[in-house]
């Protein structure tokens, strides 16, 4: 690399992604405050960091979020992409007062002993960091006092809560 303009735009790319897995990460596993919010843009930008060529967010939501919630909507997601190794996309919708989170891909994996537990409000057994997601989703639920039900087929995930 010679120092040109491509290899220092290729640097300020990696940055700026770096930069927006830290904040994504941050809220999902960060303190919350009930008064706090994230701004929409701040959501967006974050879900982009993750997503990849295979893993699609679509956030359809206007308006800030509670921390709380977002917090919530995130621990989701990282259950989601678990379940999704090969790729796919993720619908995110709030309507009302209920959030929904819609995963579609053709060849999901689902591992019924982190699951059967998340449907149940509940952690799993056995939590190794790859899965911690699928134990703090119950318990930032619960500070939100709402309940998850979880569908699923051959392709899809719905989550709602």
């Amino acid at each position: 690399m010679g120092g040109g303009e491509e290899e220092a735009a290729l640097i300020s790319d990696s940055a700026a992604n770096a930069s927006g897995r830290v904040r994504f990460f941050r809220i999902a596993f960060g303190q919350s405050s009930a008064s706090n919010s994230v701004p929409k843009q701040e959501v967006k930008d974050a879900l982009q960091a993750i997503a990849s060529d295979r893993l699609l967010f679509d956030w359809q939501i206007d308006g800030d979020v509670s921390r709380k919630e977002t917090q919530a909507v995130f621990l989701a997601v990282l259950c989601l992409e678990r379940a999704m190794p090969r790729g796919g996309a993720v619908i995110i919708k709030k309507i009302d007062d209920k959030w929904s989170l819609s995963a579609e891909s053709s060849n999901l994996l689902i591992t019924e002993a982190l699951w059967t537990p998340l449907s149940q409000s509940r952690s799993p057994d056995e939590i190794i960091p790859a899965t911690v997601s699928f134990a703090l989703l119950p318990e930032a639920l619960g500070h939100l006092s709402r309940h998850i039900s979880i569908n699923m087929t051959e392709t899809r995930i719905l989550m709602q809560f």
